[in-house]
């Protein structure tokens, strides 16, 4: 089965498609969707909503309709599936071949989970355990009749979908998810006047904040919002700093880079090298396909250090924050999968 992208089919091809769903009982549905998808799709107020067509040997045999429900800030969200199919080759139709089917389908690698609302119909209901949902709810009418049930698929494929932090070695390095252990390295640095001054934050004053802030990395991690490690030297067993992506959005397929060095292992190259593997983890194992990363005008080092990976200095955010009672102007950079040179492992 192939899936076709309704929003990207030239005008006059959609004739094709339309004429392919004459024998559809919900032809007049069908219709609309593929004859005025240009307007529907700025009918969805703030998301747009993806429509496409499940074809097989030239034929449609379904439409397939997807809207996420994305929140700022978040890798993953909730959607809501629809599925309106031809007659004609119901029979023939599977659970696993449109499982497969979907799993072409991009933008549902970013939903953690999915539902499917359906009529009391058994062999709609048969397919859908097929294809892996799961019976959540049902919703009685007014005569006491069960006529609505929602179906919930889980998807198996997401980047967060472990709830661990992918780990990575480099020759000198160990890049990997932070402990509690961690605790007393990362104060070390977390209470440096001089690590924090570009940070954005206060420096540490008390070592169980130290705790706190690894365990809002964590909840981070969890929401699909953020994902930090720590960098460890492995010859000293020590962690000198961290890095991570925040800031993510699935529906764009972008996040930020941050990172911070204790000051006495500046100057060693130990930034260069972790950047490069979690920038590889960005785009390999998270899809990304825009890293942004921003710097204060001063932090000459952070500027450095981005430039050196292949990111693009695209300009000055005036006042964009308000730190220290003040707002302050940054720098932003970014960096395109299509500017990357990924590592070969």
């Amino acid at each position: 089965m192939q899936i076709i992208d309704l929003y990207t089919v030239p005008a006059e091809k959609l004739t094709h498609y339309q004429k392919t769903c004459l024998d559809f009982d919900t032809k007049t549905i069908i219709s609309h969707i593929l004859s005025g998808h240009k307007a529907l799709i700025m009918e969805v107020e703030g998301l747009d909503e993806y429509q496409y067509a499940v074809m097989d040997q030239g034929m449609v045999m379904a439409i397939l309709r997807f809207r996420p429900q994305l929140t700022d800030e978040t890798y993953y969200s909730l959607g809501h599936l629809s599925l309106d199919f031809n007659p004609l080759y119901q029979a023939t139709l599977s659970g696993k071949a449109l499982k497969e089917a979907l799993n072409q389908v991009k933008p549902l690698y970013y939903m953690k989970q999915m539902s499917l609302i359906t009529l009391d119909d058994p062999w709609m209901h048969g397919l859908v355990l097929d294809m892996g949902g799961q019976l959540t709810a049902s919703h009685t009418s007014i005569r006491g009749q069960t006529n609505r049930y929602v179906f919930s698929f889980e998807n198996k494929n997401h980047p967060f979908k472990t709830q661990v932090c992918p780990r990575k070695e480099t020759k000198r390095l160990i890049i990997r998810p932070l402990t509690i252990d961690d605790s007393p390295d990362l104060y070390e640095t977390f209470s440096s006047s001089e690590a924090m001054i570009h940070f954005g934050m206060y420096p540490l004053i008390n070592p169980h904040q130290a705790e706190d802030f690894i365990k809002s990395f964590h909840q981070g991690f969890e929401k699909g919002s953020a994902v930090r490690w720590a960098i460890e030297v492995k010859a000293l067993k020590k962690v000198v700093g961290t890095i991570g992506f925040h800031g993510f959005n699935g529906h764009t397929r972008k996040a930020e880079i941050g990172y911070e060095l204790n000051p006495a292992f500046q100057g060693q190259g130990y930034m260069t090298e972790a950047i490069r593997t979690i920038l590889n983890l960005g785009f390999e194992d998270f899809d990304l396909h825009r890293i942004e990363g921003l710097t204060y005008p001063e932090n000459l080092p952070s500027q450095a250090v981005m430039l050196k990976q292949g990111f693009t200095k695209e300009g000055l955010l005036r006042d964009y924050c308000f730190f220290r009672g003040k707002h302050q102007s940054v720098f932003i950079f970014s960096l395109l999968r299509s500017d990357w040179d990924p590592i070969k492992e």
